[in-house]
């Protein structure tokens, strides 16, 4: 090879020389696409589907509560609207038969409506006289919430405030009692439930300005904790049901059976949830004094007898006060019972009569019910009971002439009977919702004709 000629240089390693070994051109390639991830086409598309991803898992996470909330509101509106209507309807209803008795000269505070319109508007007063009618022996809730009602919304007559402050708690009482027996049973009880305990013939006494609805919201609450397992709660209503009626002493008496029952039936099939149950009647059982602790204090401060609101109802014709119960006086009560039943046969007209045939027929109606295992809630059965031997108790010696007023805050009667309609005709839709209308006309036709007894002052209830 001549000195002339250049040798040729030959490619670094990996690299191909040109189209010919000889032909003194060099290339270079350009080095392998790399397809891996994170690299080349693949870049975009991934980054696009993990957005794609994101916004659909935010979204997921926005809408999906979103649509619980909404699911939740419409399951609330839907056990809200029946109650709603229906006590619409007998709200206009009572206003109806009130307005008709007004205009016949009717008294505007009939009855008890006056005391707690002095309690309204001055609070409680006492001279020192228990053998003098006076307003201490009222309780302080309903007039409580009128009083705090009447400044809220600067309402000028006490009346007006009373039928606001009374509409708005039968409304809650309502609403409770349909949803506890929705949960119980069916929505077609509940609704007839509702109807029956707002159309009673002595139903009016929710509306007039009696402390009636403040004791039905407290105990409609009340029995709706018990039997969604919010005891603390339960125990709170109840003691505040107290401040309402003297009577709120029996959902005490409730809530403790009910926990004692649990106790009892758990105590060999699982230990350890009787003891939850013992440890939650130790717990609960001071906070069911709350309510007349504090009353009891502010009795003491202010008149220097802690049970003042007790003693002055000897002057109130109560012979037998609550604190003065014996065995003596529970035997001639009963005995009274049977007397005074053999007298509303021949007076059913008469309120107090009536009373006495409603309470006689509640009586079985509830028996046959709690026996044909329609009724079977332990709470509801023992407030039946409670409430039986307290309207025992504290008559020895004459009728009890507010009986209609505790018919009315007698809730499993209103309960049994659907049930008891139900059990008769069974699945027969059309005979049901017949024999259901046929006893509230029955009712209807009493209420109106309570309504104009009470405004023109003569004693229903």
């Amino acid at each position: 090879m001549g000195h002339g000629a250049q040798t040729p240089s030959l490619p670094p390693s990996g690299h191909s020389q040109g189209p010919g070994r000889n032909s003194g051109v060099i290339i270079f390639p350009r080095k392998p696409y790399h397809t891996g991830p994170g690299f080349g086409v693949s870049l975009p598309m991934k980054t696009i589907m993990q957005s794609v991803g994101f916004f659909k898992s935010l979204c997921y996470r926005i809408v999906a509560p979103a649509q619980a909330v909404r699911r939740q509101w419409a399951q609330h509106a839907e056990s809200l609207l029946p109650p709603t209507l229906v006590c619409l309807m007998a709200l206009i209803f009572f206003l109806c038969h009130r307005h008709v008795a007004l205009l016949d000269s009717g008294l505007l505070y009939p009855w008890d409506v006056s005391w707690y319109r002095s309690l309204v508007e001055n609070g409680y007063v006492f001279d020192g006289d228990l053998f003098k009618n006076q307003n201490v022996a009222f309780m302080p809730l309903y007039p409580l919430l009128t009083h705090l009602i009447k400044k809220v919304f600067y309402i000028r007559e006490t009346y007006q405030a009373m039928l606001i402050t009374s509409s708005l708690l039968t409304y809650v009482a309502t609403v409770y009692l349909y949803r506890l027996l929705a949960l119980l049973h069916s929505t077609g009880i509940a609704l007839a439930s509702t109807l029956c305990f707002l159309f009673f013939p002595y139903s009016f006494y929710l509306f007039n300005g009696y402390a009636e609805p403040c004791f039905m919201a407290c105990a409609m609450l009340f029995f709706y904790c018990l039997t969604k397992g919010s005891y603390r709660s339960a125990a709170l209503i109840a003691s505040a049901s107290f401040l309402a009626k003297q009577i709120g002493v029996i959902l005490m008496g409730v809530h403790v059976c009910t926990l004692t029952f649990h106790v009892f039936s758990h105590y060999k099939r699982d230990p350890k949830e009787a003891k939850r149950y013992g440890l939650l009647l130790l717990e609960t059982f001071p906070l069911l004094f709350l309510g007349i602790g504090l009353f009891t204090f502010y009795f003491y401060l202010r008149f220097s007898d802690p049970m003042l609101f007790n003693n002055i109802l000897i002057s109130w014709t109560q012979t037998v006060t609550p604190a003065a119960v014996d065995l003596t006086a529970i035997i001639q009560s009963t005995r009274n019972i049977f007397y005074s039943l053999i007298l509303s046969l021949l007076f059913i007209n008469d309120p107090v009569g009536l009373a006495y045939i409603m309470a006689l027929i509640s009586f079985f109606t509830i028996l046959f019910c709690v026996f044909a295992r329609k009724l079977t809630n332990i709470s509801v059965i023992s407030y039946s009971v409670l409430m039986l031997l307290f309207n025992i108790a504290f008559r020895r010696n004459s009728m009890n002439p507010d009986l209609g007023r505790y018919m009315l805050m007698n809730v499993p009667f209103f309960i049994s009977i659907p049930l008891l309609i139900d059990l008769i005709f069974k699945e027969c839709s059309k005979w049901y919702w017949l024999a259901l209308g046929l006893v509230l006309c029955f009712f209807m036709a009493y209420y109106g004709h309570h309504v104009h007894l009470f405004y023109h002052g003569k004693w229903v209830s």
